[in-house]
């Protein structure tokens, strides 16, 4: 009799932590950061002494929460065939264009830390103007191969909603460009 008493203590024991403890909720979407969604624009600018000659602006969505979210990436260029020398001539193809990789950490209420890494290729010309692309036909000889202009870099920004910052000016050595990359980071509502 006292073995079933016990049995019996043992069991409602058990009965009520197991209805406590299915009574207790996880925790609360208020109490782990949301996820924000966020708008990144990122334009590249060219000057040649104080006048503009491109603004290329390109958009990104990225999401933002406590912990760094998936990577947003951006890809957009061309192939551009350029010819080899040796036992044979052949044509080898190289990319040119621009490469944006972004991601975000939000910080605090309206602060989002951005992590962006960006690579923006050109065909180099002297006279300040791009060519748009090479067919193979239009590759006369083997001295007049495309000179490749590259633009590469990485940032750490912390940014509030609306804010634009001008977060990279370099001046390219050969032509005395001004190359300009100015972001903005807008909350998606």
């Amino acid at each position: 009799m006292r073995c079933s008493r016990i049995f019996s203590v043992v069991l409602a024991g058990l009965l009520l932590a197991g209805s406590a403890s299915a009574q207790e909720k996880p925790k609360a979407a208020s109490e782990q950061k949301s996820i924000t969604p966020l708008r990144v624009q990122v334009v590249f600018s060219e000057t040649e002494g104080e006048k503009k000659t491109a603004s290329m602006p390109y958009t990104l969505l990225v999401s933002s929460g406590a912990v760094p979210s998936p990577t947003s990436s951006l890809r957009m260029g061309l192939r551009i065939p350029i010819l080899t020398e040796g036992k044979e001539s052949k044509i080898q193809y190289t990319d040119v264009g621009t490469y944006i990789d972004c991601h975000s950490i939000s910080v605090d209420e309206g602060r989002f830390q951005l992590f962006l890494s960006f690579e923006r290729s050109s065909i180099f010309t002297t006279s300040g103007e791009r060519k748009q692309g090479v067919k193979e036909e239009d590759i006369p000889a083997r001295a007049a191969q495309p000179i490749i202009q590259n633009f590469r870099g990485s940032l750490n920004l912390l940014m509030r909603d609306g804010q634009t910052v001008q977060s990279v000016v370099a001046t390219d050595p050969l032509s005395g460009r001004v190359l300009k990359l100015d972001v903005t980071l807008t909350v998606v509502k």
